[in-house]
């Protein structure tokens, strides 16, 4: 077990703590399904050995007897507070995040990711937020896109990401 420090990042699911200067830890809230760390950590470690700019996963661990990620640390600000402060820089941010995202979806999917429309469908099916006929509409949608073994990143925004990574480079 190891103690989680200053908040440093808040998600939609989840808290970012520091874990010193080198590492971080992502908590997710309650509420959130307790195998969700261990898929996220497969998933990230997957992407990450196909050479995708991602922080890379060191532990799984538990904080307050919830399940939890160890990331190295990737200090700065993000890409999402740089911008709200540097307004002018947003145009050419964006696109250089549209030219990452069209880099990921050209990479080969490894094999032991899931297979996306399976779980969109099952991620619509817990939506209870949804009322049925919703959730019946939203899954036709979904089956009604291509497959394929495109990477696919389906979170791809600036808030994660360290406003002074390299946007550009090798993905």
């Amino acid at each position: 077990m190891i103690d989680r420090g200053e908040l440093i990042g808040r998600g939609r699911t989840s808290d970012v703590y520091a874990v010193g200067r080198t590492e971080a830890v992502k908590v997710p809230r309650p509420g959130v399904p307790a195998h969700w760390a261990q898929i996220e950590a497969e998933l990230t470690i997957a992407v990450h050995e196909l050479g995708v700019p991602t922080p890379a996963v060191r532990d799984l661990t538990e904080i307050d007897g919830r399940p939890a990620i160890v990331f190295e640390r990737i200090s700065g600000e993000s890409l999402w507070t740089h911008i709200q402060r540097h307004p002018e820089n947003a145009a050419g941010l964006a696109r250089e995040l549209a030219t990452i995202h069209t880099r990921v979806q050209a990479e080969q999917a490894p094999s032991n990711l899931p297979d996306l429309q399976a779980r969109m469908c099952t991620k619509i099916d817990q939506a209870h937020q949804l009322d049925q006929a919703e959730r019946v509409a939203a899954t036709a949608l979904v089956r009604e896109l291509p497959s394929g073994d495109a990477l696919c990143h389906g979170d791809m925004h600036p808030a994660p990401r360290a406003a002074h990574q390299p946007l550009k480079g090798d993905v």
